[in-house]
């Protein structure tokens, strides 16, 4: 029952987490169709939309426009570091 608390507690993190404002990576070539989320997403979502989309990474909007790109290391990488 222990373990099955400890991971509910971190898809909980997930969900109140942001993105971070910082330290993604870049925007690679954008060709077809892609899953995005807002800058001002959770975690969560992002984890959502990556791995509905089908590519590996999922882009990130900023001002309108898909500003960075998150793959699943960067998803674990922020949760981590908002815990610390």
């Amino acid at each position: 029952m222990c373990g099955l608390r400890r991971s509910e507690r971190g898809i909980k993190r997930l969900a109140v987490t942001r993105i971070p404002a910082s330290g993604l990576k870049p925007v690679p070539h954008l060709e077809g169709e892609f899953k995005t989320v807002k800058a001002e997403s959770s975690l969560r979502d992002a984890l959502a939309a990556l791995l509905e989309g089908g590519t590996g990474w999922v882009g990130v909007e900023r001002d309108g426009r898909v500003a960075e790109v998150m793959y699943l290391e960067d998803i674990y990488t922020s949760l981590r570091a908002a815990a610390a």
